[in-house]
């Protein structure tokens, strides 16, 4: 689930959007349970360790950027089958994003070619604030923890997350935590992204802005059919995100050449809400 701010909803925004975030600083988003981890499910990468020549707070900020610039008719969050889960991928990072959506009653299935020896890189529940005139950071921070909500992760305190990787359940998901580091980062928007044409955000670098959430990065899978299925429910405001990739897993991987869409993609069943504004609390 993504939550942006400007304040997206852009100050919020899933499973993929909604802002896409280039970090300008050496410093990667740090993991605040880190130290507490213990690797359960070997198909994961821990999330304090790097891997793959990357990590996962350079990843998240890599992750943004992606989802942030694709424009809506082909954006991945609002895919409905998985037409689009190629869309500009590897132009930012090697490895395959997934994304979620802006919330669905029903699961939404999407089918996908993925070249092997690939890591797979998703978010749980992601959110990210946008600076305004007058922002600190520290305020900024506060505001995209969602109150306790992410510092106190619990049923009962409004959040449920739940993972599966071939049907075998991911355990301690809230180990997989990942800030941004403490002086924010720079987020760039490109004309033609959801973020320009759907929330009005001009072109151009804004900064600091700061990100949190739960985040995964699946070491790459063998050749062959695998599904990956992913949960978030926030209670208040009710939201809930489903989302199942059925994956097939190829050693000769040809992506498939841009198509152009027939219908935009607001008239589809993915549509993004029209309450969907942006703020700074939910």
């Amino acid at each position: 689930m993504q939550f942006l701010s400007r304040s997206f909803h852009f100050r919020r925004a899933s499973a993929g959007l909604i802002t896409a975030a280039l970090l300008t600083t050496t410093v990667g988003l740090t993991n605040v349970k880190a130290n507490e981890y213990k690797p359960r499910f070997k198909q994961i990468v821990p999330p304090n360790r790097e891997a793959f020549g990357t990590n996962y707070g350079d990843l998240v900020g890599k992750w943004w950027e992606w989802a942030l610039n694709i424009p809506t008719e082909s954006n991945p969050i609002l895919d409905e089958n998985g037409e689009d889960c190629q869309e500009g991928q590897f132009k930012v990072a090697n490895v395959f994003f997934l994304a979620g959506t802006f919330g669905n009653e029903k699961p939404v299935t999407r089918e996908c070619t993925v070249p092997a020896n690939t890591p797979l890189f998703l978010p749980l529940l992601n959110g990210i604030l946008i600076p305004e005139e007058g922002d600190t950071v520290e305020e900024l921070r506060e505001q995209v923890n969602l109150g306790n909500e992410l510092k106190n992760p619990t049923p009962e305190n409004n959040i449920e997350l739940t993972a599966k990787i071939n049907g075998r359940p991911v355990k301690d998901l809230f180990a997989y935590r990942v800030q941004s580091p403490p002086g924010g980062f720079t987020i760039k928007f490109k004309e033609g992204g959801i973020a320009n044409t759907d929330f009005g955000l001009d072109p151009g670098k804004l900064s600091p802005a700061v990100s949190d959430g739960y985040w995964l990065l699946l070491k790459p899978l063998r050749p062959g059919k695998h599904e990956i299925r992913f949960t978030s429910i926030r209670k208040s405001p009710n939201l809930k995100v489903d989302v199942i990739y059925i994956l097939n897993v190829v050693k000769d991987y040809h992506p498939r050449k841009k198509r152009q869409p027939s219908h935009h993609r607001r008239n589809n069943r993915l549509r993004i809400p029209k309450n969907f504004r942006w703020h700074r609390s939910q």
